[in-house]
């Protein structure tokens, strides 16, 4: 692959590369702090999310298409499966625990928490994503993260607006 390629890919798929930053300050190579980091990036990118329904879905597209090739790219550099330098997983998972939903701070807030924790836990059938291939193993498990924060949300929403 050319160089130029493989650089942009690592670029972004590391966030710019501040998700190296965890694995040089870390000793753990699994659990390095680079998935906050990849969900505090997309929380700062949410401004960039449009605001009607179709260009959310093209946004979201193009973000998921940008993940599962930077990512592929970034293990095959990498050598590692999953390597927690990338980070964009996280990105796109947390975009897609805001999908559609109003961007204000306390919903955001919730979706962050709500897919930290789906991300990090990784419930049934979640974990068992990590195991496809490449870039689908590495993104398809936190899209499922962020799905499954957005759909608690919905539910979380629906009953305050039920009780009230």
């Amino acid at each position: 692959m050319q160089k130029a390629i493989v650089w942009i890919a690592k670029f972004v798929a590391t966030g710019a590369f501040l998700g190296c930053v965890p694995s040089i300050l870390s000793s753990s190579k699994k659990y390095t702090g680079a998935g906050f980091i990849g969900t505090a990036i997309g929380w700062a990118l949410l401004p960039l999310m449009p605001v009607s329904v179709w260009g959310q879905c093209a946004a979201l597209l193009a973000a998921l298409a940008a993940a599962l090739a930077t990512s592929q790219i970034a293990q095959m550099e990498y050598g590692i499966k999953d390597d927690p330098r990338i980070i964009i997983d996280e990105t796109v998972g947390f975009w897609m625990s805001m999908a559609f939903l109003p961007k204000t701070l306390p919903i955001s807030l919730f979706a962050f928490a709500l897919f930290r924790f789906f991300d990090t836990v990784k419930l049934p059938p979640i974990k068992a994503l990590e195991r496809l291939p490449g870039g689908l193993g590495i993104v398809s498990d936190d899209v499922a993260a962020g799905i499954a924060a957005n759909m608690l949300l919905r539910c979380g929403r629906h009953l305050i607006t039920t009780v009230s």
